[in-house]
């Protein structure tokens, strides 16, 4: 709201953002629940959401005007709701059921601590400069930087994935010395 306002957007307008979030969350952890069931590599999928989200925000302060501002919203709730939609059922496919709780604890420590830098560096970032490029350019930056460490561990899952399936869909009968 106050970066509409320094557009020169009436908070009163500014105030259907958050709208747009709203209505947008729902149908987005819905088809995200779809893609999730449909899709074999789930850490994959909210590693695009991630950075797909990064992007938006690393180009959101070329967004000066009401409409593409909503539009911003949009795109932003559509990969944040997608994303924490799959997130536990990808934390569950990478370390196992029997080891999602501690998994997702040790995330939200992690993730908590970053997500409460965030804010107090972004506001330094908006009263040096006296505008919002900079700290959406390094949120956007963060939130990239965040999906591309992630790759790896997601690499590695899919092998260790395709290596169970290989193993899993073989079917072998020993006769004698002969394995079938």
């Amino acid at each position: 709201v106050d970066r509409a306002k320094s557009y020169g957007i009436h908070e009163n307008k500014s105030k259907w953002f958050y709208f747009a979030i709203g209505i947008v969350s729902i149908p987005s952890a819905l088809l995200a629940g779809k893609i999730g069931d449909m899709v074999k590599h789930r850490v994959r999928l909210t590693i695009i959401c991630l950075f797909l989200h990064g992007i938006n925000t690393l180009l959101s302060y070329l967004y000066k005007t009401y409409i593409t501002m909503f539009i911003y919203s949009i795109f932003s709730e559509m990969f944040a709701g997608t994303y924490n939609a799959v997130l536990c059922v990808a934390i569950s496919d990478s370390v196992g059921a029997e080891n999602i709780a501690q998994a997702f604890g040790f995330l939200i420590a992690f993730q908590g601590s970053f997500l409460s830098l965030g804010p107090p560096i972004a506001g330094w970032l908006r009263d040096t400069t006296g505008t919002f490029k900079l700290p959406l350019i390094v949120a956007g930056c963060f939130e990239i930087l965040g999906a591309l460490v992630s790759i790896p561990s997601a690499t590695v899952q899919k092998r260790e994935q395709d290596l169970g399936d290989n193993c899993e869909n073989k079917s072998t009968a020993v006769i004698g010395d002969v394995e079938i």
